[in-house]
């Protein structure tokens, strides 16, 4: 069986759990990110494509002997499902501590779009101009920089799929709302 390579795995789990020997294999992988939470019950693997969350931990003793259930997210199909896992993963790793650096990292999975940005933007707005489209993209164009390959092919509107970032997200964001 062909595993497929995945870019980066972050591994969280409970504080002082995890067995040193389980540890120093881990680290052996450079795409493994470990992330230490304290008082964690949950487990959650992820990686850019899936979260698994699952009632299973990391030991051989689950697997043998115990009945386990998981639930496996695909970012793709299950979009908001994906990011309110990160969003929690995230609030966790923020009130733990030592993990800081890799809430950056975590970031990059949000949807920072632009498409997101406009449903976002119409939704809790009252100007009317800014529940078209065309409008929206000069709004945000005259907020934030956007690159020519950002846009359409026609240069009227920045892609939906356009991702902003967290800054230039958040910056139009205040400044549209």
């Amino acid at each position: 069986m062909h595993l497929p390579k995945i870019d980066n795995c972050y591994f969280v789990y409970r504080k002082n759990e995890l067995k040193t020997n389980e540890e120093i294999w881990l680290k052996s992988f450079s795409n493994i990110h470990l992330v230490e939470v304290q008082n964690l019950h949950a487990k959650v693997y992820l990686n850019e494509k899936y979260c698994i969350l699952t009632s299973m931990n990391f030991y051989e003793y689950s697997q043998i002997n115990n009945f386990e259930i998981g639930v496996k997210i695909n970012r793709e199909d299950e979009k908001e499902n994906y990011e309110e896992v990160i969003k929690q993963v995230m609030l966790m790793i923020k009130l733990s501590e030592n993990n800081s650096s890799i809430q950056g990292d975590l970031e990059q999975y949000s949807d920072y779009s632009n498409g997101k940005l406009f449903n976002e933007i119409s939704r809790i707005t009252t100007k009317s101009s800014l529940k078209k489209y065309a409008p929206f993209c000069n709004a945000v164009r005259e907020t934030v920089k956007i690159e020519k390959n950002e846009l359409y092919e026609d240069g009227t509107a920045i892609l939906r799929s356009t991702v902003l970032g967290k800054n230039r997200y958040m910056k139009a964001f205040n400044a549209l709302k």
